[in-house]
């Protein structure tokens, strides 16, 4: 059953919200991205939001191997856009320690979208992607 992307907002405990409050996965939860609100990281289950609400995903990276997430596919942009997209080092900040990449969208009209991200080297666009991760997102009027 899909959660719906409001109910997970102030879902963190007060220790656990100043743990993830910098942005990277730590301890194998994700860092809040946006307003403390957890970004969604489970490509198994729908996103759930209301037309004009913001949500957030995040994927873990590794900048220091040269690969990035981006958008392995157009966004269907009548019912979604990207508001921000992120990098957020590890608080290690040693060379080579992994991060998470955020990236926050707005639900536009109510409908089914999906969002595929490739995590690839930005000068081997004619490459398969390493990995690919699509997550479906389904808006509901407000």
């Amino acid at each position: 059953m899909p959660a719906r992307y409001s109910a997970l907002r102030g879902s963190l405990s007060n220790s656990m919200r100043k743990a993830v409050s910098g942005g990277t996965k730590l301890a194998g939860v994700t860092r809040a991205v946006k307003d403390k609100a957890p970004a969604i990281t489970d490509t198994a289950q729908p996103i759930v939001v209301s037309a004009g609400e913001e949500f957030s995903i995040a994927v873990a990276a590794n900048r220091s191997t040269g690969y990035a997430w981006s958008l392995a596919q157009p966004l269907d942009t009548a019912k979604v856009r990207i508001v921000e997209s992120r990098y957020h080092e590890s608080q290690a900040r040693r060379p080579g320690t992994p991060g998470a990449g955020s990236w926050t969208f707005g639900a536009l009209r109510p409908g089914k979208a999906e969002i595929v991200l490739g995590y690839r080297r930005p000068w081997e666009q004619e490459q398969v992607p390493i990995s690919v991760r699509k997550f479906t997102i389904v808006i509901e009027p407000r």
